[in-house]
């Protein structure tokens, strides 16, 4: 099932949902940047998924083709025992005039790939519209994704616009 709520994700998350592992899968860009739009948000939750992202991306900065390297990627971060947010490198760089849509499909289907083999049983994503607003993609676009890639064997799937 695909739910839309309105609503801020880490106000309500406890709310929606009966799965006991909980996901919030959101993208990053694959140049270590962050806090603007849903990672600003992320980080006034709780400062590990940003922490963690950083160190993953530092991690492959000096490799020759890093941010293609990283394109694709997930960063998974435990929050607890029932929450883990998945950062998804799926943009290059971020948004500005030169580069209006960062968002790379590709990218956001191998990365929603990976995070669905990786789940615990009983499980659910909590997501922001990912991939549209600032990464510039189409959201019916990766609609469509998330109908093709997650909601086959997917207990929920929660979007979350404020």
């Amino acid at each position: 099932m695909l739910k839309y709520i309105k609503g801020d994700i880490f106000k309500n998350i406890d709310n929606n949902g009966k799965a006991k592992n909980k996901y919030i899968f959101h993208v990053s860009n694959n140049i270590g940047k962050w806090g603007a739009g849903f990672t600003a948000a992320l980080s006034k939750f709780n400062r590990e998924p940003e922490e963690k992202y950083r160190e993953f991306c530092s991690k492959y900065a000096t490799w020759p083709d890093s941010r293609k390297f990283l394109l694709g990627k997930i960063n998974v971060v435990p929050i607890n025992d029932n929450l883990t947010v998945i950062n998804a490198i799926a943009q290059n760089g971020v948004r500005t005039p030169a580069n209006k849509i960062p968002i790379k499909y590709t990218a956001l289907v191998d990365s929603m790939r990976a995070a669905k083999s990786i789940v615990k049983p009983d499980y659910e994503f909590h997501c922001p519209k990912f991939g549209s607003e600032l990464a510039g993609g189409d959201w019916n676009f990766i609609e469509s994704l998330i109908k093709e890639i997650w909601l086959t064997n997917l207990n929920n799937v929660y979007i979350y616009s404020l």
